[in-house]
């Protein structure tokens, strides 16, 4: 098989935690975009590398249409060891590496990341008109939070096809992250002037908006991206919160639904449909939901967002049990809140108000006044009445 008849597929990962997705596509050289998913890329023109010596090799052609039968199979063990057997014939064909870096993010483990990121550089070392090579490399860094090395990436890529939507609107999400929306904006449009359906853009032309604090802008664009059945959480956690900060509280919970349908082992996902089933009334279901963002003997990484969110989840735990009328338990929630993130204004103030419900005064006005504090105090008449109770 020779290596221009490599079919051209889109590999979706989610990764948990990190709030991002990433687009993965086998190329396809010397044929047209695959027809079966609407966001596959085009092909670049004056893609070299399948004529290169290296890659000419009946050999290294063979393997590297086994490899990529194999990940389209969904068996991206194998295709590692198909394509180390090409790159053993010969190390210095790009396409190869390419390859490679997207059967270890197939897997979809975070062991097989740093493998992927080092089969990526070294495909750009060899060949840089690898424009894919570049765009996967690109989301990795954002991912990271490097995005000075996606724009440089990106700029590149450009440079040889400036007709790429994907590529575009990467490089507008990566201006955006440095803190530069507005060119955020005229990228994402540049994008969807290419391909108006190309509905990535319209997600990171939302998140342009809404950091311009445009809301009535990012809207449409936010919801168009999810009528097109994006799998990326975060999109619909973003959308979510939008609806919910707005108290459209229907639309918010069937957005946060999606969220854990796309990414069921993400537990921000879960703990903000609690939320909003706590605040509908839902304490019941809001509960078992929490269940299941932070199950009996789940351990989450020890960094500062897992440690907020870990927070997050005993709050909002409490909250549904405070709604039950079960203020023991609920304490216990919010002062296990506390304890994993003491500078968490809200579950100081719930905390004060369960404290006093259980006759605690002292220590009510303890976490009353720190809650205000922090920003968060409790209202003034249950102020008023635990310092009352206290002076007595």
């Amino acid at each position: 098989m020779a290596t221009k008849h490599v079919v051209a597929r889109v590999i979706a990962i989610q990764l948990n935690g990190t709030g991002s997705w990433l687009l993965f596509s086998l190329i396809a050289i010397g044929s047209p975009a695959y027809s079966g998913d609407p966001i596959t890329p085009e092909r670049p023109s004056g893609q070299r590398t399948a004529d290169t010596a290296a890659c000419r090799q009946n050999a290294v052609e063979r393997a590297m249409a086994e490899g990529t039968d194999q990940m389209q199979r969904g068996d991206p063990e194998r295709a590692v060891a198909t394509i180390k057997r090409a790159l053993a014939v010969d190390p210095r064909c790009g396409l190869a590496h390419q390859l490679l870096a997207q059967a270890y993010l197939q897997q979809g483990t975070y062991e097989t990341l740093s493998e992927a990121r080092a089969e990526l550089r070294q495909a750009v070392a060899l060949d840089p008109t690898l424009v894919w090579a570049r765009f996967h490399l690109a989301r990795l860094y954002l991912d990271v939070g490097a995005a000075d090395k996606a724009h440089e990436q990106l700029n590149a890529a450009v440079d040889l096809h400036p007709d790429l939507p994907h590529v575009q609107s990467l490089l507008g999400e990566a201006e955006r992250q440095l803190g530069h929306p507005r060119r955020s904006v005229e990228r994402q449009k540049r994008a969807l002037a290419l391909d108006a359906t190309f509905a990535p853009a319209k997600y990171y032309l939302g998140l342009a908006y809404l950091d311009l604090e445009d809301e009535v802008a990012a809207l449409p664009q936010l919801e168009a991206a999810a009528a097109s059945g994006l799998p990326i959480a975060e999109l619909y956690l973003t959308l979510g919160s939008v609806h919910e900060d707005a108290r459209r509280l229907d639309r918010a919970r069937v957005l946060y639904e999606r969220a854990v349908a796309v990414a069921a082992d993400r537990p921000e996902a879960h703990m903000r449909l609690a939320r909003v089933l706590t605040r509908q009334g839902h304490a019941v279901r809001a509960l078992d939901a929490l269940a299941r963002a932070l199950p009996d003997g789940r351990r989450l990484p020890t960094t500062q967002y897992y440690q907020r969110l870990e927070a997050m989840i005993q709050l909002e735990r409490g909250r549904a049990l405070q709604v039950l009328g079960q203020w023991n338990d609920a304490a216990r929630a919010y002062h296990e809140a506390v304890s994993i993130s003491p500078d968490l204004g809200e579950g100081h103030r719930s905390l004060a108000e369960a404290l006093y419900r259980q006759g605690n005064f002292s220590r009510a006005l303890e976490h009353a006044e720190r809650a205000a504090a922090l920003d968060h105090p409790v209202p003034s008449e249950l102020m008023r009445q635990i310092t009352a109770r206290v002076r007595r």
